[in-house]
């Protein structure tokens, strides 16, 4: 008898390598990865501009070249500074001050692309706000009127047509690139559960479509493995719409498995060996017992991290905040 309905991820025509930089951009996913990606010693950049969901957003701010915020899109709110087209966690003193730091993160983003092999890409709800003033999509309202927008639901159509003409931009920019695409499974009750539904539906169509049409664009499965796979109350946290640690464990097990090398997955079977034994807490931590132990791991990690060509110093970042949405 069977008790579940296990997902599998497909084979991808590529293996991402202990060495290969990957940015995550997007949603709730692309945080969770990139942490995932960071604590185990992988160079990655996650959210630089924030939390972003929706798909056309996203594209946007990855287009090739875009650097210099729109002046009219700034907003003040509580003596700080935001742009309509950024998370709040982007933010200035003056506007002067936070167009400096997006043009900064412009900069530090394109410098990354172009050594990145991998590019993840989590899309969070295809309902969107449409500010009034100028008719464009928002990022973020920033706690603004509620009737300076309009909200609106994005058609499969409207997603696909803006995926192809960035992701031909892309490659000619970035070459190398290779894109994951996938729909967080956090559902938003602010919508309502039908209404997020629905969004999740005009998402996963639409990504069904982009793999199927475009070269080096590929699907992972983290919302299936959710909703589908996992789908008990055990795996979600005390407010049941976001995946807890075990769910997370589990996803990114499943990620490792189906994206990294053997290079890469051996690196990470020792690597997480080290941190559990360097988490071990002791019952007598001042022991001489202890000290010598703690010594012998500590030459461990040095042996290890050179045993792969890493460095010493960390090279993740994680760049947003680690909030699911």
């Amino acid at each position: 008898m069977h008790f579940r309905t296990p997902i599998v991820p497909p084979a991808y025509p590529f293996r991402l390598g202990l060495h290969d930089p990957v940015l995550s951009f997007g949603s709730c996913f692309a945080l969770s990865m990139g942490e995932f990606l960071a604590k185990n010693r992988f160079s990655v950049l996650c959210n630089p501009f924030g939390t972003l969901f929706h798909p056309l957003i996203i594209w946007r701010r990855l287009w090739p070249g875009e650097e210099i915020p729109a002046p009219h899109r700034f907003v003040q709110r509580d003596g700080l500074w935001f742009h309509y087209d950024y998370h709040s966690s982007l933010w200035g003193k003056s506007q002067a001050e936070l167009s400096g730091k997006i043009q900064a993160q412009h900069r530090r983003v394109e410098a990354f692309l172009k050594k990145s092999r991998l590019l993840i890409l989590t899309l969070g709800s295809a309902w969107a706000y449409r500010w009034r003033h100028d008719g464009q999509l928002v990022a973020n309202n920033h706690k603004q009127a509620a009737a300076e927008f309009e909200k609106v639901l994005s058609s499969p159509e409207a997603i696909e047509q803006a995926f192809g003409e960035w992701h031909d931009k892309m490659l000619s920019h970035y070459p190398q690139l290779h894109f994951l695409l996938t729909v967080s499974p956090v559902r938003h009750l602010r919508d309502t559960l039908p209404l997020s539904q629905v969004s999740k539906s005009v998402l996963r169509y639409a990504v069904h479509n982009l793999v199927s049409t475009y070269d080096k664009t590929y699907y992972f499965p983290a919302y299936e493995m959710l909703l589908d796979d996992l789908r008990d109350y055990r795996f979600y946290e005390a407010d049941m719409l976001h995946p807890n640690q075990t769910a997370q464990a589990y996803i990114s097990h499943h990620f490792g498995q189906a994206l990294l090398d053997t290079e890469a997955q051996a690196w990470l079977r020792e690597w997480q060996a080290w941190l559990s034994a360097w988490s071990h807490r002791a019952l007598h931590p001042d022991s001489e017992a202890h000290q010598a132990f703690q010594r012998q791991t500590q030459a461990r990690k040095v042996a290890l991290l050179a045993k792969y060509g890493l460095p010493e110093e960390e090279e993740g970042e994680t760049g947003g905040t680690a909030y699911f949405f």
